[in-house]
């Protein structure tokens, strides 16, 4: 084996480089094409309430305005509390309703992960692992090589 002989390999490996790096391009755009979203509704999610105080519910990123019913069953006036749709949250501006129970429904948004994603995860991660590995396998081969060059150096200089 000459040195010539390790160019071919070199090249191979920045080959398969090459090809692995577009792969995860590929899998990355895939992955983005593959997120969705979907809705939901939770009824009568129960809080007690305590005025000017933001009260957060299990889910956020809801999809209109809530409904307010007291523990009476009784539709609360939308004029006693102000909500967040974004951060799911209802805040009590009524001092005569303060410290009383309240059960709210509303719809909510959430994202959804199909099958598809999950394998680009998995893809993608695969290839972040053999990254993490790059520099310690080059370390072995330069080492492979020194010893190679170096073992053959020694074995025509005393035999």
């Amino acid at each position: 084996m000459e040195v010539m002989d390790l160019f071919t390999y070199a090249v191979v490996v920045v080959v398969v480089v090459v090809a692995v790096s577009l792969g995860a391009t590929v899998l990355m755009d895939i992955q983005d094409s593959q997120q969705g979203s979907a809705t939901g509704t939770v009824a009568n999610e129960s809080r007690t309430m305590v005025l000017n105080s933001a009260v957060t519910f299990q889910y956020d990123a809801w999809t209109g305005a809530p409904t307010v019913l007291d523990e009476n069953d009784t539709a609360v006036d939308a004029s006693n509390y102000s909500y967040s749709a974004t951060a799911g949250t209802l805040t009590l501006l009524e001092a005569g309703v303060n410290n009383t129970p309240f059960n709210v429904s509303y719809g909510f948004t959430y994202e959804v992960y199909p099958v598809d994603y999950n394998t680009t995860v998995g893809g993608l991660d695969s290839l972040a692992t053999w990254g993490e590995w790059m520099p310690t396998i080059a370390l072995v081969v330069v080492i492979t090589v020194v010893l190679g060059v170096l073992l053959v150096y020694l074995a025509r200089r005393f035999i």
